[in-house]
Order: structure tokens, then sequence, then C-alpha cells
């Protein structure tokens, strides 16, 4: 592995690993985690998405990238529907296949990583595909768990809205295409959150997979869904990545995101609407271990 790839990988999975320690010996409450995940949603990300629009030129290959999450999580959930069929899955358990493998973590890891390996450009790109796969969690991921009741519950799309990635994004796209440059006494202190930003994220994430509870009595369909989620994700990426022409950063962009591991966020949605939480969570977590093994040598790849 080259000194790029271990600039990259190393302090994310460090970070991540401090997070996971602390919350397993400290006995974080779920309340305080909650806390540094509204924090970095609502303050600091933010914070980095508008600091990052202001280094940046906007191009045509935003729309590319929303196209990109729309396709590979709608593939992926085609496929995991026919498996969970194949497989006749109990429907609680079918429930929790899907969200496990059609979501992945394109949020706190795939964003950092893009950030660190393209710098802002990536992470901005890794952003717009993040935010179009929580419009797609709250509305599709969220009907698909409900399922059982016959309901869609698309009120949880007012989550989505609430969220300020949204408005920041907005606000910093103008910001850029009209060249509007970021007085110094707004643009200092929001470029001391959006420093912060990374480095909460990956311990938070660390955090968050410290609480999760993992009975390694149950691997089967975890495993699927984590080959599912990472192997065939990975996949789409490469076919819409060479359908959709797209070269350079964008390509990475797409080749990292889809292959990420299950979001956490599937969890609560899917205990919410009593799907599978033992397979939901140990899929969780399956993937983002395997991703230690995963991330570098995807990487590795792009760097060829």
């Amino acid at each position: 592995m080259d000194i790029k790839l271990l600039n990259v990988f190393v302090p994310i999975f460090s970070l991540i690993f401090i997070g996971y320690i602390t919350g397993r010996f400290s006995k974080v409450q779920k309340s305080t985690i909650k806390a540094l995940s509204d924090l970095t949603l609502y303050i600091l990300v933010p914070a980095l998405i508008i600091t990052s629009l202001a280094k940046i030129t906007l191009t045509s290959v935003f729309l590319l990238i929303v196209l990109s999450a729309i396709f590979i999580v709608f593939v992926t959930a085609i496929l995991a529907y026919i498996i969970s069929k194949i497989k006749k899955l109990k429907d609680n358990t079918r429930r929790g296949f899907l969200m496990t493998t059609m979501f992945m973590n394109a949020g706190s890891l795939a964003s950092s990583i893009c950030l660190l390996f393209y710098g802002p450009e990536g992470f901005i790109l890794a952003i717009i595909f993040y935010i179009t796969t929580q419009i797609l969690l709250y509305t599709l991921g969220v009907f698909i768990a409900s399922s059982r009741k016959g309901r869609s519950n698309l009120r949880s799309l007012r989550t989505v809205i609430s969220l300020p990635l949204i408005y920041a994004l907005l606000v910093g796209i103008l910001f850029s295409y009209y060249r509007i440059g970021i007085p110094v006494l707004v643009l200092r202190p929001l470029e001391l959150l959006s420093s912060a930003a990374v480095p909460l994220l990956l311990i938070t994430l660390g955090l968050q997979l410290s609480v999760i509870k993992v009975k390694i009595s149950k691997l089967n369909i975890p495993a699927l869904s984590t080959t599912v989620r990472m192997g065939f994700g990975l996949l789409l990426g490469f076919v819409f990545a060479y359908i959709g022409g797209l070269q350079g950063i964008p390509f990475g962009v797409v080749i990292i995101a889809s292959a990420m591991p299950t979001k956490i966020t599937t969890f609560p949605i899917a205990q919410k609407f009593n799907c599978d939480i033992e397979n939901v969570t140990l899929s969780i977590f399956l993937s983002t271990a395997i991703s230690l093994l995963t991330i570098p040598s995807i990487l590795g790849l792009l760097s060829l």
C-alpha cells in the first residue's frame, strides 16, 4: 500500500477505532452519541459543504451523481427482492434484508474518504450522492420497512427536508455559481467548524458501532446482505460510471460510494417497524468490518 493510500486509510479507520473503543469501555450513553451526531449533521458538515463549494467550480456532473445513487439503490433493491423470494425469507427478515442491501454509508464514511482522497470536489460529489440516498431512505426505505402495515408513512420526508445539509448545499451552489466571495469574518468561523467535521463524523461512527449488540449465531443472512451491498453495489457503480461516461474524480466518487458498507441509520427505521433487528445490526457491523479490507483495495485500484 503506497503512502497516499495510507494517508487516507489509516486516519479514517484510526478515528473510527478510537470511537469504537471509547464507546465500549466508557459506556457512552446513546443520548450523547445522538447529540454528537446532531452536532455534525446540523452544524459542522453544513460548514464544510459551504467552504468546500467555495473552492470548486460547478459542472453538469452533479446530475449524474444524483442519477448514479438512484440507479444503484433501485437496482440493488430489485436484486435483493429476488433473492429474498428465492430464499423464502420471512416478512420481517425480508424487509430488513432489503434495507441493509439498498442503503450504503455514503455519509460519514464515503464523504470522509472522498475528502481525503480527492479534496473538496470529491467531498461535495459524495455529499450529493449521500443526500440523494437520504431522501430515498426516508421515502422508499420507510415504505419498505413499514410495508407490513400497508402504508408508506411518507411523512418521514420531513426529516430530510429539515436537514440543513440541503440548504447549505443550495447556499454553497449559489455562492459558487455566481462567484460570490464569502467575507473573511464569515469564512474563518466556517473553516474552523469545517475542520472538526470529518474527525467527529468518524469518531461518532465508531461510537454508533460500539452500541450495536453483535451475535455471531446468525451469519447467513448478514453475510449475504454484505455481499450484495458491497459486491453487487460496486459492480453497479462501475456499470453506471461506464454508461454515464464518468471519468476522474466523479468516476472515483461513484465507485467509492457504491461499495460502502450498510448505512447505520437503517437500524432505527428497521427497529421502529419491527424488521429483523438481529440480522440488521449484524449486517451493519459485518459490512463495516469487511470494509477494512475492501476500501484499501478499491482506493488502490483507483490510484492506478
